[in-house]
């Protein structure tokens, strides 16, 4: 393709992470897309040139599909405005918000008013999913919503616990629907009480979370709808869900960047600061989620950025809320792993961005020609990971104190800068985004 004019902006000097490997590339866009990748030479004129550090890193924009942005009656904890600002700190340019809000999202009326309340004080792009509790009237209602769920099918902060008995009816309705149920899988049954010193790990075994994907899938084989499995983080649980994609489900499943990398030794030394569900588990199960990611078992990095005040995680270990931030240290933490651990970081383009694009269908997400301009420049000197510096409301994280690479210095959405060196440039950039459709302009 020829260009006559120049187009908006062309990205040069930096190395360029995609899924086919990490090159010295230029970026051309024009507008809102990408429309050009490759050698300086071949690259059409621009209006604009950005001149990136040769020791800069240049990646897709982070689509995180499990997030909680609180607002609303929770919005001393978060809100629309805070904590999209800190995803775009962060490196996320596309976030989903959970529906267990207070209020929740369980109505077709609840859902437009909360894409209301957040219309003009989003950072980055967003998407909304619908809530499954006794609501089975208005789960064909909405049409906009990414998925359906996080369906807790055990108890957990803000979530509403759903029976099987609800949840088969449920699927039913969702299975008609095409688009994901998305599982927060701990069996309530095999949930315990600890009595004094309180015991956060112990109270919710690993047996509940493989309990409850096992039961699910199980009822679901006769269903058909298609499944995702939020924050997976046993070995067994990750085992059964191989076995039904191999008998050909549809299903899915996700690790958060604090299941992949860290053990329940961090709750010992941070304790509420790192208290979250399903807990921090052993070295065997963490090293699974390292091997899930290299198999491709694992389908999906998301944040599950749940944020709490640092008064209410300082209650103790038994009374604190359940929940990290995980926006500002995503890409970080999870890049710095990669590479220790030797993990190729193609991965992290397929894990963090076109997976999850493709999964819930989110239109125009997913790095590629034709689509949305969504970049982040990264600087790859370590730095020690500061929770007083983050823009979420949540200045805590169960990576406080650690040297981590990779630290977004320039985030792109659709084109233009709204993070530059620890500042928000534009505030209200994003838009709400329906699944499968064009966006929500």
């Amino acid at each position: 393709m020829s260009y006559e004019e120049p187009v908006d902006l062309l990205i040069t000097g930096s190395r360029l992470l995609t899924a086919k490997g990490l090159v010295r590339s230029s970026v051309a866009i024009d507008g809102t897309k990408v429309v050009k990748i490759g050698k300086d030479a071949s690259m059409p004129r621009a209006s604009e040139y950005l001149k990136l550090p040769s020791s800069s890193l240049l990646l897709p924009g982070v689509v995180d599909v499990h997030s909680h942005l609180r607002d609303m009656d929770l919005k001393h904890k978060g809100d629309f405005a805070s904590e999209t600002q800190a995803a775009a700190a962060g490196g996320i340019t596309f976030a989903v918000d959970m529906p267990n809000s207070r209020p929740p999202t369980l109505s077709a009326e609840a859902f437009e008013e909360k894409k209301r309340i957040a219309s003009g004080r989003v950072a980055v792009d967003f998407g909304l999913n619908l809530g499954v509790y006794g609501n089975e009237d208005e789960l064909s209602k909405v049409e906009e919503n990414i998925a359906y769920g996080e369906i807790f099918v055990g108890p957990s902060t803000e979530g509403q616990t759903v029976g099987y008995p609800e949840l088969s009816r449920a699927l039913r309705i969702i299975a008609r629907t095409g688009k994901p149920a998305c599982i927060h899988a701990e069996d309530p049954e095999l949930l315990l009480e600890v009595s004094e010193p309180y015991d956060h790990g112990a109270s919710r075994p690993p047996e509940a979370e493989h309990r409850a994907v096992s039961r699910v899938l199980s009822l679901n084989e006769s269903i058909g709808a298609r499944l995702h499995f939020c924050h997976i983080s046993t070995s067994r649980a990750l085992s059964t869900i191989a076995q039904y994609k191999n008998r050909g489900m549809d299903v899915t499943c996700e690790v958060t960047p604090h299941h992949l990398i860290l053990g329940e030794d961090v709750t010992r030394d941070l304790g509420p600061l790192a208290k979250m569900n399903p807990p921090l588990r052993g070295a065997a199960d963490v090293g699974s989620m390292l091997e899930g990611t290299r198999s491709g078992t694992i389908d999906i990095i998301a944040s599950d950025h749940a944020p709490h005040t640092l008064d209410e995680k300082s209650s103790g270990l038994g009374k604190a809320p359940s929940g990290v931030p995980g926006f500002e240290t995503f890409i970080p933490s999870v890049l710095t792993y990669m590479m220790e651990n030797s993990i190729d970081p193609v991965a992290f383009v397929r894990l963090a961005n076109q997976g999850p694009a493709r999964i819930f269908s989110i239109p125009q997400k997913g790095f590629g020609v034709g689509r949305d301009a969504d970049l982040v420049v990264l600087d790859t000197k370590r730095r020690v990971v500061d929770p007083d510096s983050f823009l979420s409301k949540a200045r805590y994280s169960p990576f406080q104190g650690r040297k981590l690479k990779f630290w977004p210095v320039k985030t792109l959405l659709r084109g233009e800068i709204i993070f530059e060196d620890g500042d928000i440039i534009i505030k209200d950039r994003g838009h709400f985004i329906c699944s499968g459709n064009q966006d929500g302009r």
